[in-house]
């Protein structure tokens, strides 16, 4: 293993011990916040998320200073010189008598670092490939053609606070209205959206689009992805990660609130959409923040922050809670055991 690659992987490993205690703190400073009504409950998961993934930018440092869990090589004992002519029946004789070799520490770790950069490039290389392949199937997305459609965007635009008009397409390849894109976004809406939903409803939607173009979403959505892939093996990173996301949701939809739309009017056209997207589901769009979310307990959570104005504040039962008690303590002691 290389001089930063073991660091890099030891680094990932605490990352199971660090990651659920991050968790846990977020979910109480979460309850917390939310008991204050601080505005800075959003801001929690997002947090929680980077400083989950220090381990791996410790690796440099860790590396510095020469971490490694592998023995030192043995210096073996000066042996008498042997004469010339009897030195290969010593030779023989001491290959006769070493014992075979085991599997080693390093053997274990050099293979289990193997597995996980497989895994890496192999949710790399497809998340690269859908985004790719997303990115150009919107330059054959079909701009908006209806003018009272387009001044009930811009209106929205202007009173969510979006200063650079952002295009409005059409296209065959998102079930839900989603934006795309950092600098220069597409809101993108299903060809049949108005088949289903009133122009009312279509621009409560684009609204929600809006607020995330404002509020930096994007990148936001893009990090997410990254520290998915990076530590795809660690479920407790992917459940902040998802935290994050909903975070971000949930606050696009206070800010549409906050801006004018009614909560039972925007949480009738939350309803409308979840029901419009459940017939054309289309998967693979880690990088499209979309008004429907496909997770049951995200579209929950959602419409209750919608009703009640309470940032849909959510925390682990005693179950839970003593679950992820126990995978630390779990995890922990195989640390140890391995050192």
């Amino acid at each position: 293993m290389g001089a930063l690659t073991e660091p890099f992987f030891y680094c990932l490993l605490a990352s199971m011990i660090w990651a659920p205690a991050v968790l846990l703190t977020a979910l109480h400073c979460q309850k917390k916040q939310c008991r204050n009504n601080d505005a800075l409950a959003d801001k929690i998961w997002p947090a929680a998320l980077m400083i989950a993934a220090l381990p791996a930018f410790a690796a440099p440092v860790a590396a510095a200073l020469g971490l490694s869990l592998r023995a030192a090589p043995a210096i073996p004992p000066m042996a008498a010189p042997v004469a010339a002519e009897a030195a290969p029946a010593a030779l023989a004789t001491v290959a006769a008598e070493a014992p075979a070799p085991a599997f080693t520490l390093t053997q274990a770790l050099e293979l289990t670092a193997t597995l996980y950069f497989y895994g890496f490039l192999m949710f790399l290389a497809l998340g690269v490939v859908r985004h790719v392949w997303f990115a150009y199937r919107v330059r054959y997305a079909y701009a908006l053609d209806d003018p009272a459609l387009e001044a009930a965007f811009e209106a929205w635009r202007k009173r969510i606070g979006v200063r650079r008009r952002p295009r409005y397409a059409y296209t065959d390849i998102v079930s839900s209205v989603c934006v795309h894109g950092f600098f220069r976004p597409v809101v993108l809406m299903p060809e049949t959206l108005l088949e289903r939903v009133n122009p009312k409803e279509a621009a409560l939607m684009v609204a929600h689009e809006m607020a995330h173009i404002k509020r930096g979403d994007t990148f936001l959505f893009a990090f997410c992805t990254g520290v998915k892939a990076v530590f795809w093996f660690n479920p407790f990173i992917q459940h902040i990660a998802a935290r994050a996301n909903l975070a971000a949701e949930q606050a696009a939809d206070a800010l549409v609130i906050a801006r004018g739309a009614g909560r039972r009017q925007y949480a009738q056209c939350f309803v409308r959409g979840l029901r419009f997207a459940a017939d054309t589901r289309f998967a693979g769009r880690e990088l499209v923040p979309s008004f429907t979310p496909f997770d049951r307990r995200s579209r929950r959570e959602r419409l209750d922050a919608i009703l009640s104005g309470d940032g849909g504040a959510s925390t682990l039962s005693i179950s839970h809670k003593i679950g992820l008690t126990l995978s630390i303590a779990a995890a922990a002691g195989l640390a140890f055991a391995q050192a």
